[in-house]
């Protein structure tokens, strides 16, 4: 097997259609501001100072990530407390998301910079407020989704073994060593 080093993709592959290669954008558009006010959900990449790739997800309900100016915003109330994500950006403000909207086999892609800020919330005192200027964003395709069946009634875990196996190790701290 070729490592990706050893891959000349350009010989091994054949090209991209020419819609597919230009469909990054710099610039956002109507179609892309009603994707942001409908997404509740989306995956956060960050790479820590020693090179540590991490990745975290996020979700609300509709609106809760906003769109203006090229810039994303939204706040953090509570979590488990590492902020593994927002010491990465103090690292290294590169990120990469994923926004997904329930229901919708098509998600878009986003890389930016990232700011984050702590400030004052009503609730519970504090949250960090994030800010995300989008450098680049696309489409992109459902197939993915679509092969999981995520959005399919039938294909939710419904193993209760499973579900009670998976609830058994997050109570029990000491499943978490050695791993």
């Amino acid at each position: 097997m070729k490592t990706v080093d050893g891959i000349d993709f350009a010989s091994e592959f054949s090209a991209p259609a020419r819609r597919v290669a230009s469909k990054a954008k710099r610039k956002s558009n109507r179609w892309l501001l009603e994707f942001v006010r409908s997404t509740t959900l989306f995956i956060i990449a960050t790479v820590n100072g020693d090179g540590s790739l991490n990745t975290s997800i996020r979700g609300g309900p509709s609106g809760f990530l906003k769109v203006t100016d090229g810039e994303l915003e939204f706040t953090e109330e509570s979590g488990n407390m590492l902020f593994e994500t927002a010491k990465a950006v103090q690292d290294n403000p590169d990120v990469g998301l994923l926004l997904i909207v329930p229901g919708i086999y098509e998600v878009v892609r986003i890389r930016g910079k990232a700011a984050v800020a702590v400030r004052s919330h009503a609730s519970d005192g504090k949250c960090l407020a994030w800010r995300i200027t989008i450098t680049e964003w696309y489409y992109h395709c459902g197939r993915a989704l679509k092969r999981s069946g995520i959005f399919k009634p039938d294909v939710v875990a419904n193993d209760v073994e499973l579900k009670g196996a998976l609830t058994k190790f997050v109570r029990d701290s000491d499943s978490f060593e050695g791993l």
